[in-house]
């Protein structure tokens, strides 16, 4: 879409495809925006993975801008996560990102094909309690391995196997705890 940017305008693009995560819910609305301007049905798709997520905070985070702007570019960011990974309408939560009000569209993914929710309170305080086990200082992956009772040469040299949370996420596999880290 950055060639969008460049004055290149078609009306009758159909389709919108970010394969990184924009920095903010600002460039998604403009980009997607490019699709559909003829008035016809238009998608927008966005693909992103945890990894996108770290490199942007770490972006973030290592700018030379002040703690303020950062911490504005942290909040964008985490808003743009609450889009991307939202439950209900993604257009109610776009225009209300922007101030304005509206109802459920009808028509985004999670209008047609709404996700399937579930009360995560358990699985969130065992990771909770076992990222504070570790001493708050270790990365996804390692938590997951003490959480899910990996018997790695990291968490033998740390002596995580020691914890009282090693092994007790054993009951899920990775992907469904590196979704809850997400």
């Amino acid at each position: 879409t950055i060639a969008f940017g460049m004055g290149i305008d078609k009306p009758d693009v159909r389709f919108v495809a970010h394969l990184d995560m924009p920095k903010n819910i600002e460039g998604y609305y403009q980009e997607t925006g490019r699709a559909g301007r003829d008035g016809l049905s238009a998608d927008a798709w966005m693909c992103y993975g945890l990894q996108d997520v770290v490199n942007q905070r770490r972006m973030i985070d290592e700018s030379p801008a002040s703690e303020e702007f950062k911490q504005v570019m942290r909040g964008k960011l985490d808003a743009l996560l609450g889009l991307a990974e939202a439950t209900d309408c993604r257009r109610v939560r776009l225009l209300e990102y922007f101030g304005e009000r509206a109802s459920p569209c009808g028509n985004c993914d999670t209008c047609l094909s709404p996700p399937i929710s579930f009360d995560a309170t358990e699985s969130v305080q065992k990771l909770l309690s076992t990222i504070y086990r570790v001493g708050q200082r270790f990365g996804a992956v390692h938590v997951l391995e003490v959480l899910r009772g990996s018997d790695t040469e990291k968490v033998k040299q740390w002596r995580h196997q020691e914890l009282s949370t090693f092994g007790i996420g054993s009951d899920k596999s990775e992907a469904e705890w590196r979704a809850g880290i997400r």
